[in-house]
C-alpha cells in the first residue's frame, strides 16, 4: 500500500478522504478497490456493483471511503448526487474496450462539466485497467482518446494497470519523472545555444562579397566547409523518422531488416545525388531546387510544382514532431502537447535567427548526440537478462518470427517499387538541394553527399540493433509487462520502450537525448526548405521581382513562423498526419522527380509537357489510393488485392486494397516520358504551323521574349542588371542566355563558366558545327 499513499500524496488528499470510484460497467472497479483494502479486508469474490456501495477501510496512514458506484447505463445518474461529497475521483477505464471509449469520453466530459466539479480542484486519478488483455490500448493512446490533455484545472494522473496482476506499470515513471525533464532541458538549451552563437559567428558572411542577406539565410555563404558539411548533409534523412523507423521494421515480425529499406535506399539516394545532380545545380549558381523549373517551364509551372514540395516538407516536420511527443510521453511521462510545441519553438527559434548556418551547426550536434545516445544504450539493453542471444533470433524463432525478414516472392515487386521511391524519391527534396548549394564548389557537393552516405549507414546501425533486441525479448520478464508491444499497436514505439524498461533511467535518458535531437534536426532544415522555397521562388521571382532584400528576409522570417506553426498545429490535431506525408513523399517522386530529370538532362522539355507529367503523375498516383488514409482507389493495377484489416483505434474490420503492381515507379516513368512526348509533340504542332502561333497560350514554344518564362533582371546581382533588349533573341528552344537569369555566375569559378558555355547546345561552338 506504499505506492497507493505515495500517490494520495501527490494528489494532495487528507488524512481522511471520501473517494468516487467512477467508470462503465465492466471497466474494473470494483476489483480496484479490492486491492487497494488491506489484506485481511479484501473480498474473495467480485461481483457486479448494483446501484452503488460504500466501501471504509484504512491505509498505514490513510483513512478511506469510497463510493463504489455502477457504471451501467441506468445507474449512471444516480452519480451526480455524490459529487459534492468526493474529494478525490478514480475514473477507471477498461483499454481493452475499444469500441466505448468514445461512451467513456462521453460520461467523463458530462463529469467533468457538472456543477458539483467543474468549479472545484479536485484530483482525479485514470486507471487505464485490463492492460494485460491483448491488443489493449496503451496509456498514451487512452489518453489522447479521451483528451485528457484538455483538463488543466485539476491535478490528474494515468496509471496502466492490470486486474489480474496488479502490475503497475508507471510505478518507475514517477521517480524518474524530474531526472528526465532536466536531461530534457538541459540538451534543448545547449541546442539552442549552439543555434544562436551560428546565428551571431556567420552575421556578416557573404557582405564582403556583396550576397544578398537573403540568400545567406537559404544557402549560408556558399561557404560551408567539409566538417560541417558532412554531418549538416547526413542530418538530411537521419532523424526523428529514419532512427524509429529503422528500429520498427527490423522489430515487426512480417518484415525484419529485409524491410529496413531506409537505410540503404537513403545512402543510395545521396550517392546518385552527388553523382548525377549535385554538380549541375551547384554549378549553375542556383539558389533553391525551384530555380531550373521556374527558369525553363515558367513562374507558374514553378508555383504547381511548389505545392508537392511544400507538402512534403510540412507533413513531414509535422509527422516526425508527433512522433517526438509520443516518446517523450513513454519515457519521460510529461505531456504529448506540451513537448511538441516546446521542441517546435526551440527549432523555429533557432532557424529564424541564423538560417542555414543555425541550422548545419545544430546539426553538428545532434547527430553527435544521436549517435553517442543509441550507442551507449545498446550494450545496456543486449546484456539485459530478458533478451535473448540476437544472433539466434535472427535466424530462429523465439519470441517472434526471425528479425533477419524475408521478402515473399508476391511482394517482390512492391519491396522494388518502396525501394525505388528511397532511392529516387530522395533526391528531389529542398532539404538535400539547400546543402549541396550551400558547398563551397560543385566537387565538395559531390564529395559531400558520398560522406553523408556512409554517415546514413553507420547511423542506422544502432537502430537496427535496437530494433533487433525487441524481437528478442521477453516482455514478460521486464516492466512492460507480459503483451509485447507489437500486440498493443506500439510497435512503432519500440526505440523509447527498449531505452525505458531494458536500460537503466540515466541511460535511457542519453537515448532521450538522441531521439529528440534526430526530431530536431530534420525539423529545422524542412521549415528552413518551406520558407526558402516560398520566399524566393513565389513570393520573389513570382509575385515581386522588385522586392528588395530586406524585404525577401522578413518575407523568409514571417514564413518560417507560419509554416513551424502550421506543421506544429498539424502534430497535435491531425491524427493522420502520417499518411498524409507518406502521399505527398509520394507526389514528389512521381511528380518532381521526372521533372527534375527533364529539366537538367533531356534538350527540349516544355511548358506543355511539363503540365501533361503533372497530371499523369498525380491521377495515377492517387489512383492506386492510400490505405493509410483511408483513400480508397479508382485505378486497380494489376495483381491488386484485398486484405482485412483491424483498425487500430475503433476495433472494426476493414476491407483494405493492396497494390501489389509497382504503380508509384511506373507513375514515375509514365510523367517523365509523358514530359518528352508533349514536349516534342507541342513543339511539333506549333513550329510546323499545324496549330497557329497565337494559341501558344504559355508562351512555351514561338513566344519571342516569354512574359512567363523568367529574365534575366531576376538574379543578377542589383545594379548590373541587363534589360531584355540587351539580350539575344530567343529561339523556339531555351537559349543559354535565358538560362543565365538563375545563375550567380559571380559565385563560380572562370573555367567553369567557360565550360558550360561551351558545352552549351546554344553556344556558338555548336552552331559553328
Amino acid at each position: 500500500m506504499g505506492l497507493f499513499d505515495k500517490l494520495v500524496g501527490w494528489l494532495g488528499l487528507k488524512k481522511e478522504v471520501n473517494v468516487l470510484c467512477l467508470g462503465l460497467d465492466n471497466s474494473g472497479k470494483t476489483t480496484i478497490i479490492n486491492h487497494l483494502k488491506p489484506t485481511n479486508a479484501q473480498a474473495q469474490d467480485i461481483v457486479p456493483t448494483i446501484g452503488f456501495s460504500i466501501e471504509k477501510f484504512k491505509t498505514s496512514s490513510l483513512s478511506f471511503t469510497v463510493f463504489d458506484m455502477s457504471g451501467q447505463g441506468r445507474y449512471r445518474n444516480l452519480w451526480e448526487h455524490y459529487y459534492k461529497e468526493g474529494q478525490a475521483i478514480i475514473f477507471v477505464i477498461d483499454s481493452a474496450d475499444k469500441l466505448r471509449m468514445v461512451v467513456a469520453k462521453e460520461e467523463l466530459d458530462t463529469l467533468l462539466n457538472h456543477p458539483d466539479i467543474k468549479h472545484r480542484r479536485i484530483p482525479i486519478l485514470f486507471f487505464a485497467n485490463k492492460m494485460d488483455v491483448r491488443d489493449s490500448l496503451s496509456s498514451v493512446k487512452v489518453s489522447q482518446l479521451l483528451c485528457l490533455e484538455n483538463i488543466k484545472d485539476k491535478p490528474w494522473h494515468i496509471w496502466c494497470h492490470s486486474t489480474e496482476t496488479l502490475e503497475w506499470k508507471t510505478g518507475a515513471t514517477m521517480t524518474i519523472h524530474v531526472e528526465g525533464l532536466v536531461a530534457i532541458a538541459v540538451f534543448y538549451l545547449l541546442i539552442l545555444v549552439v543555434g544562436i552563437w551560428a546565428a551571431w559567428k556567420n552575421k556578416h558572411s557573404g557582405e564582403a562579397e556583396g550576397t544578398d542577406r537573403s540568400e545567406t539565410i537559404m544557402v549560408g555563404g556558399r561557404d560551408i566547409g567539409l566538417f560541417v558539411g558532412g554531418f549538416t548533409m547526413t542530418a538530411t534523412w537521419v532523424g526523428g523518422g529514419y532512427i524509429n523507423g529503422t528500429a520498427e521494421y527490423v522489430y515487426l515480425p512480417d518484415y525484419g531488416l529485409a524491410w529496413a529499406q531506409a537505410p540503404f535506399g537513403y545512402a543510395l539516394s545521396l550517392v546518385v545525388g552527388g553523382l548525377f545532380f549535385a554538380k549541375p545545380m551547384r554549378s549553375r549558381g542556383y539558389v533553391t531546387m525551384l530555380d531550373p523549373f521556374q527558369q525553363l517551364y515558367g513562374k507558374r509551372m514553378g508555383g504547381l510544382l511548389f505545392i508537392p514540395a511544400l507538402m512534403g516538407e510540412i507533413f513531414w516536420s509535422a509527422a516526425i514532431l508527433s512522433a517526438l511527443g509520443a516518446t517523450l510521453s513513454v519515457i519521460v511521462d510529461i505531456n504529448i502537447k506540451m513537448s511538441v510545441v516546446i521542441s517546435a519553438l526551440i527549432a523555429i527559434f533557432y532557424t529564424l535567427v541564423g538560417g542555414l548556418y543555425s541550422v548545419a551547426y545544430t546539426d553538428v550536434v545532434q547527430l553527435f548526440c544521436i549517435f553517442v545516445g543509441l550507442w551507449i544504450s545498446v550494450p545496456f539493453a543486449l546484456t539485459n537478462p530478458a533478451v535473448s542471444d540476437i544472433t539466434v533470433t535472427a535466424v530462429k524463432q523465439v519470441y517472434q518470427s526471425p528479425w533477419r525478414g524475408t521478402i515473399h516472392r508476391g511482394n517482390t515487386w512492391v519491396w522494388i517499387d518502396n525501394f525505388c521511391l528511397l532511392m529516387l524519391g530522395g533526391i528531389p527534396w529542398q532539404v538535400y538541394f539547400q546543402r549541396v548549394l550551400s558547398a563551397s564548389s560543385a566537387t565538395y557537393a559531390q564529395v559531400l553527399s558520398f560522406i553523408a552516405a556512409f554517415g546514413c549507414l553507420v547511423m542506422a546501425v544502432p537502430s537496427v540493433l535496437i530494433g533487433a533486441i525487441g524481437a528478442s525479448t521477453d516482455w514478460n520478464q521486464t516492466s512492460y509487462g507480459a503483451i509485447p508491444p507489437k500486440d498493443k499497436d506500439e510497435a512503432d514505439m519500440i526505440l523509447p520502450i527498449v531505452l525505458q524498461h531494458l536500460c537503466p533511467p540515466f541511460v535511457s535518458f542519453f537515448g532521450l537525448g538522441a531521439v529528440s535531437a534526430a526530431v530536431m534536426s530534420s525539423a529545422d532544415s524542412s521549415i528552413l526548405s518551406a520558407s526558402s522555397m516560398f520566399a524566393r521562388n513565389i513570393y520573389q521571382l513570382a509575385f515581386r521581382q522588385s522586392a528588395s532584400d530586406r524585404e525577401i528576409v522578413w518575407v523568409m522570417r514571417i514564413t518560417i513562423f507560419v509554416f513551424g506553426g502550421l506543421a506544429t498545429l498539424m502534430a497535435l490535431v491531425t491524427g493522420t498526419v502520417y499518411g498524409l506525408w507518406y502521399l505527398s513523399s509520394d507526389l514528389v517522386y512521381v511528380i518532381i522527380f521526372p521533372q527534375l530529370l527533364s529539366v537538367l538532362f533531356v534538350k527540349g522539355t516544355n511548358t506543355y509537357g511539363s503540365v501533361a507529367a503533372y497530371l499523369f503523375g498525380l491521377v495515377l498516383r492517387i489512383g492506386g489510393g492510400e490505405p493509410y488514409l483511408g483513400l480508397p482507389p479508382f485505378i486497380y493495377y494489376p495483381g491488386w488485392t484485398t486484405e482485412k484489416r483491424i483498425h487500430h483505434l475503433t476495433g472494426e474490420t476493414e476491407d483494405i486494397v493492396i497494390q501489389k503492381f509497382p504503380f508509384k515507379t511506373i507513375s514515375m516513368l509514365a510523367s517523365f516520358l509523358g514530359n518528352v512526348a508533349f514536349s516534342y509533340l507541342a513543339k511539333y504542332l506549333f513550329e510546323s504551323g499545324k496549330i497557329s502561333h497565337k494559341y501558344d497560350i504559355l508562351d512555351a514554344v514561338v513566344s519571342k521574349h516569354s512574359g512567363e518564362i523568367m529574365d534575366k533582371t531576376t538574379l543578377v546581382t542589383r545594379g548590373n542588371n541587363i534589360g531584355l533588349s540587351e539580350m539575344a533573341p530567343v529561339k523556339p528552344r531555351l537559349s543559354v542566355t535565358l538560362a543565365a537569369a538563375f545563375t550567380r555566375r559571380d559565385t563560380l569559378p572562370t573555367e567553369t563558366v567557360e565550360e558550360e558555355e561551351e558545352s552549351s547546345p546554344d553556344s556558338p561552338h555548336h552552331d559553328e558545327e
